[in-house]
């Protein structure tokens, strides 16, 4: 006999618990603790709300009004803009590799982020309708859960005028 379509519903492969922040006592938390601990063999998605209460704004000495927020999805095309930006020596110094610009891969993996596991905050400037990076702070915890690997760079045209210690 072929296998039942309910299979899929009390049988899955994969799940995904939305709002499962670290808070323990949330009913995201509690669901995603239980499978974890329950023993669950699928694959299991932890989809962590947007945390926009880390957006702010500064304003540089020269005025120039600067906001700062976690990265987001949409922003891939903002994220491959500035590293074009960067000079070679920049992109080294992040990288620690020669590149010119940013894989598909590498754009996903640095703007889709676990909010859990992982959080970029970038400085962005506002010209109308148009946003600009110009700096982004990043750290990924470390497979222990206890460490984590942090980056900071700003583009070379703004370094020095204070975003640095903004991010």
């Amino acid at each position: 006999m072929g296998q039942h379509y309910l299979d899929y519903l009390f049988s899955p492969r994969s799940i995904a618990v939305f709002g499962a922040g670290p808070a323990p006592d949330s009913v995201g938390g509690r669901v995603f603790n239980n499978l974890m601990e329950g023993g669950f063999g699928g694959t299991v998605f932890a989809i962590h709300p947007y945390p926009g209460h880390l957006a702010s704004r500064f304003q540089l000495a020269d005025g120039t009004n600067i906001s700062i927020r976690p990265i987001r999805p949409e922003d891939a095309s903002i994220e491959q803009s500035f590293v074009k930006r960067l000079s070679p020596q920049s992109k080294y110094f992040r990288f620690m590799q020669g590149l010119n610009e940013l894989t598909q891969e590498m754009l996903i993996r640095f703007t889709q982020l676990d909010y859990h596991r992982e959080l970029a905050l970038i400085a962005v400037y506002e010209d109308g309708a148009t946003e600009t990076e110009l700096g982004v702070a990043r750290y990924v915890m470390n497979p222990d859960g206890k460490t984590r690997e942090f980056a900071l760079v700003v583009t070379d045209e703004w370094q020095g005028k204070g975003i640095e210690k903004n991010v």
